[in-house]
């Protein structure tokens, strides 16, 4: 039995043009919904993301689902991006995610270490400020 052909939706277009206009690339988008770069390409090609991806990709991209499936307009503005989270950013909130699968005592070391770090930091800063003057 032959395969029903969908009919064109333009939903891959769509999909470009939002992502794009909120200056992500592949990569970024699918980082944000836990998928991987050829899903994302495949979706803005002829492929039709599953019902939960969909919901995935309309709340990365601050969209309704409706706005990508075309039945209203996008009316945000083209590059607004008060959502979107920076991919270092991401990156480092994902790490810090792995020290709640730690016991209490480890999340403890791991916080005095930060806090040694970012004092470290700090000093050396207000110690450079200091000799420029």
């Amino acid at each position: 039995m032959a395969r029903r052909k969908l009919p064109t939706t333009n939903f891959g277009s769509r999909l470009t043009t939002i992502r794009k206009d909120r200056g992500l690339t592949q990569v970024q988008l699918a980082e944000m919904i836990g998928s991987n770069q050829p899903a994302i390409s495949y979706y803005e090609g002829d492929g039709h993301p599953p019902a939960l991806v969909l919901a995935e990709l309309a709340r990365a991209l601050d969209v309704s689902a409706d706005v990508l499936l075309g039945i209203e307009p996008d009316r945000r503005p083209a590059k607004s991006r008060s959502n979107v989270i920076p991919t270092e950013q991401r990156r480092i909130w994902k790490q810090f995610q792995l020290v709640q699968e730690l016991s209490e005592r480890d999340q403890r070391s791991v916080l005095r270490f930060i806090r040694a770090l970012a004092g470290d930091k700090a000093k050396r800063t207000t110690k450079e400020a200091s000799a420029r003057r």
